[in-house]
């Protein structure tokens, strides 16, 4: 990810270049504030015709966003704000009983 930033994202040819605000990655996690509208924040999907098979997903909100752990808020009053943000499981919690557990659980 490292060489991708460094030859793509903060090359001087990418033309998204003067659209990134802000932009910051964690292991495999990347966030990033634009500048330009929505409609050419797709153009910025050549990202995933790359040579290491990387894919990135877009998921853009005007009002919030979640990096991690974190609900990012506050961008259109130009200041940026932020909270805890919990993902809720999307998994069913209840396991079968004949699924290998111990005798005194079931």
């Amino acid at each position: 990810m490292a060489y991708l930033e460094e030859h793509i994202i903060y090359d001087s040819h990418n033309v998204f270049l003067e659209d990134i605000d802000i932009w910051r990655r964690y292991l495999d996690d990347c966030w990033l504030v634009w500048r330009s509208d929505s409609e050419y924040l797709q153009e910025f999907n050549y990202l995933n015709e790359n040579k290491w098979g990387i894919q990135f997903t877009v998921n853009y909100s005007k009002d919030c966003i979640t990096f991690l752990d974190v609900l990012v808020t506050g961008w259109m009053e130009n200041t940026l704000s932020s909270e805890v943000y919990c993902k809720y499981p999307e998994y069913n919690s209840f396991l079968h009983a004949t699924s290998y557990l111990s005798p005194h659980i079931c």
